[in-house]
């Protein structure tokens, strides 16, 4: 999804949230806040916690693919013929075979670390991380 801030997801996660959703990691009860708040504490793409029911209501995870391969990573487990996906946050762990839709709103793309500074190792983390999230580099 986009970065926080962006007004038209704001919006989608706030009618989500009045009708029993809950952001993914927040603290807050199922459609705590006002409508439109920004759930889940200080702005930045965030993912946490384990989707599940939380007082019935639906997880929504927010996340921006421009935190990836900087600030997430994704852990791919084949065993036992069972395929599993990991996306690992500074806020937790979210198994995505558990997730059941996604919305991409603007995302913003993935970005290398910091520390990497020489442009062409950047420009192919880059790539990397866009065959990842997408199957292909210049879609």
């Amino acid at each position: 999804m986009s970065s926080r801030g962006d007004g038209a997801a704001e919006r989608v996660l706030g009618a989500l949230r009045r009708r029993g959703a809950y952001l993914v990691g927040s603290d807050e009860p199922s459609g705590g806040g006002a409508p439109g708040s920004k759930a889940g504490g200080a702005p930045g793409s965030k993912a946490g916690g384990t989707p599940g029911s939380k007082a019935g209501g639906t997880p929504v995870l927010w996340w921006d693919n421009g935190d990836y391969p900087a600030r997430s990573r994704i852990t791919a487990s084949f065993t036992g013929g069972e395929r599993r996906l990991l996306l690992d946050t500074d806020t937790g762990t979210i198994d995505l075979s558990q997730i059941t839709a996604v919305w991409r709103s603007r995302p913003s793309g993935p970005q290398a670390a910091d520390t990497i500074t020489e442009p062409s190792r950047r420009a192919h983390v880059k790539l990397q991380a866009e065959v990842m999230l997408t199957g292909c580099g210049a879609c």
